[in-house]
């Protein structure tokens, strides 16, 4: 019976590891949404636009772009950490855009110790669904 209670532990703590995970990201960031107004000209199909705050992590997978016009889909191809500005491809040539920028931000800047003790919060839970069930069916092994 024992074993049973120990399995079904480590599988709700398994489940739970990505609702955790995504929880302890909305806590660490923020989301920001800009709009800019763009005007293409020619043959171009990119533009840069620049971001108010640092995009997380440097990475454009965490940056959304949309537009006013339907007809194209635009992308983040590109991130300049150092002037902040993301270079948005795949726009219709020779038209004026209204874009909008959503984007993870960091949230706990002014809060070095949260930052460092939530980056620490998977590995918890990732010890108690291994090790921790490990741990406990060695000991009951142990004293038969």
């Amino acid at each position: 019976m024992k074993i049973a209670v120990v399995f079904l532990g480590i599988f709700i703590l398994a489940i739970a590891l990505p609702a955790v995970t995504s929880s302890l990201f909305d806590f660490r960031t923020d989301s920001l949404e800009e709009e800019f107004a763009i005007a293409t000209g020619g043959a171009v199909t990119t533009t840069a636009v620049v971001l108010a705050n640092d995009l997380w992590e440097d990475s454009v997978a965490r940056a959304a772009v949309t537009s006013n016009d339907t007809t194209e889909v635009p992308t983040t191809s590109a991130y300049n950490a150092t002037i902040r500005e993301l270079t948005i491809a795949n726009l219709n040539p020779n038209t004026g855009h209204l874009l909008t920028v959503t984007y993870a931000t960091p949230g706990l800047e002014a809060f070095a110790g949260a930052e460092e003790g939530v980056t620490k919060i998977p590995l918890a839970v990732v010890v108690s669904v291994i090790i921790l069930p490990l741990a406990l069916i060695a000991g009951f092994f142990i004293r038969r």
